[in-house]
């Protein structure tokens, strides 16, 4: 039946006082398309409430021309705010991407037709994972694992090398 119609249904009784006038009571039907509009529609209402929620948060930004330290430390905030918030793996590839520019965004962008050519679908851990391949190398990790196997407290007072360690070790 297209785009709906009524189907009169004998079993529901006529509701009472409530303005209803006589006569044989109806049941709406809709088709496939319209409940596949519905549902579209509610879904773009939930991911606006989400995306306008989520910059109320005052996310960071990423250029891409920061380095591995800035990457790792925006990756880092960016789940951190996510699971914060308790946003679903769905919406936070959609609302990282979003926060990318310059230089990240072309990055993404080229990642993404890698992808759909590897017929690889982009999901959070997706992009996690090629974000830290491409912006956060070994070396980088290897650096830091060193930095802070060889970290002394030396002339710094126990709270500031407490402060030092805690940060490395993160």
């Amino acid at each position: 039946m297209e785009g709906g119609g009524e189907i009169p249904v004998d079993e529901i009784p006529l509701a009472r006082g409530r303005g209803r006038g006589r006569g044989t009571p109806c049941v709406r039907v809709f088709d496939d398309t319209f409940v596949e509009q519905a549902a579209d529609h509610l879904e773009q209402l939930r991911m606006d409430e989400l995306v306008a929620r989520f910059h109320s948060m005052h996310p960071p930004r990423f250029s891409g021309s920061d380095g591995a330290e800035k990457a790792e430390l925006w990756i880092s905030e960016i789940e951190e705010l996510f699971d914060l918030i308790e946003y679903p793996p769905e919406c936070r590839l959609r609302l990282a991407v979003h926060q990318l520019k310059d230089r990240a965004k072309m990055w993404w962008s080229t990642t993404l037709m890698t992808l759909n050519a590897q017929r690889i679908i982009p999901s959070w851990d997706i992009f996690k994972l090629k974000f830290k391949e491409s912006y956060c190398p070994p070396s980088f990790y290897s650096s830091k694992a060193s930095e802070f196997h060889n970290l002394k407290q030396g002339d710094m007072s126990v709270a500031d090398y407490a402060d030092t360690f805690y940060a490395m070790l993160r």
